[in-house]
């Protein structure tokens, strides 16, 4: 067992309720209401499958790159514990993505589709082998495992690098098409931490 002492913290970047407001003044109020519950079942995810592992997070950290839950200092979870804890989330998303879309396909509801396409595109866009996503934590798990930490680092260095830069492109491109800018800001955002991480690598195998 490794819970938190006391009550689990909560912490929220200004830069994240910045965010929101724009996201709410582009948006719609269904759609946000989507957006929402699709991030907090997928925070719920992680959350459960951390308890049922014994451990509680001791601190809930939301900022403009999403959320993060960060356990005790004295908690150590194995490599097999902590990536279950990792997938839960998108697992999550996935499975409600296909339990609504059957649920609007049976009662031919149109909002339920579109709660059930937040649920696929979070699950998914958090599968990417990016820093700060929950794909990239996987990717870190998985060769830390089999290989070593170290080079799960530049694994995932570069993987990061190759997703920002895909998605950029990608976000740049819809963007010049019409289309909104969601896919752009969001590959922007996960460019900081991809350059960071690769920079922290380059300087581990370099000095």
């Amino acid at each position: 067992m490794c819970r938190a002492e006391g009550k689990t913290k909560l912490y929220v970047s200004p830069l994240s309720l910045v965010l929101l407001g724009a996201f709410i003044l582009i948006s719609s109020p269904l759609m946000l209401c989507a957006v929402l519950q699709a991030a907090v079942l997928h925070e719920l995810g992680h959350w459960l499958a951390l308890l049922l592992h014994g451990a509680r997070p001791a601190e809930l950290r939301i900022t403009a790159f999403g959320a993060e839950m960060l356990l005790d200092s004295r908690c150590r979870l194995s490599y097999g514990t902590e990536l279950a804890a990792v997938a839960a989330g998108p697992l999550v998303n996935l499975l409600f993505a296909v339990l609504l879309g059957a649920a609007g396909r049976y009662w031919e509801a149109d909002t339920l589709y579109l709660f059930s396409g937040a649920h696929l595109v979070l699950g998914l866009f958090n599968l990417l082998p990016a820093a700060a996503l929950d794909g990239g934590r996987m990717l870190w798990l998985a060769v830390s495992y089999l290989f070593h930490p170290y080079a799960a680092d530049r694994a995932c260095a570069i993987a990061s690098a190759a997703v920002s830069a895909l998605l950029i492109t990608g976000g740049a491109v819809m963007l010049v098409r019409g289309g909104r800018c969601f896919l752009l800001l969001a590959a922007l955002g996960l460019s900081f931490p991809s350059v960071k991480e690769l920079g922290l690598v380059k300087r581990q195998h370099g000095g």
